[in-house]
């Protein structure tokens, strides 16, 4: 996903996000699998002078899956890499979806060292504590937290 000068190429990558989303919201399944999504990059021309393979459409597929617009369901036989995953469209009504990915946990600059015996662990977390007593509300004035 780096362009010859070696820069994240973000334009790319949205693009790719956006035909991917695309493609599920209009099938009749409202699903595909990476293959299927490769199969339709490759058909419409869309990608020209890059080479993909199941693996790039699965990272663009998954990033769809961290920002809560996909979610994935196991589907198939196969054993490869984005053979056996279905990438669904996320439905409006899953309340988790916001809450989940607003987890205090995974912007944590202390995560690596976060285990049940450590001295940083999920016990004594102020910030762990606080979401899961109120997902997703914003702290008052004079209860912010940070890192």
């Amino acid at each position: 996903w780096y362009t010859d000068e070696q820069t994240y190429d973000h334009a790319l990558v949205e693009i790719l996000q956006t035909a991917a989303y695309d493609l599920i919201a209009k099938s009749k399944t409202l699903s595909a699998t990476a293959q299927q999504v490769l199969d339709y990059f490759n058909r419409s021309g869309l990608v020209r002078g890059k080479p993909l393979r199941v693996s790039d459409i699965d990272d663009i597929l998954q990033s769809l899956v961290y920002d809560a617009r996909l979610e994935i369901t196991r589907g198939g036989m196969s054993s490869g890499l984005g053979e056996a995953r279905t990438y669904k469209l996320l439905e409006a009504s899953h309340d988790f979806a916001p809450h989940h990915v607003q987890v205090p946990c995974s912007v944590c600059p202390m995560f690596a060292d976060c285990t049940p015996d450590a001295e940083i662990n999920p016990q004594s977390c102020e910030y762990l504590d606080r979401w899961l007593r109120h997902p997703g509300a914003p702290a008052s004035s004079g209860e912010e937290l940070s890192w």
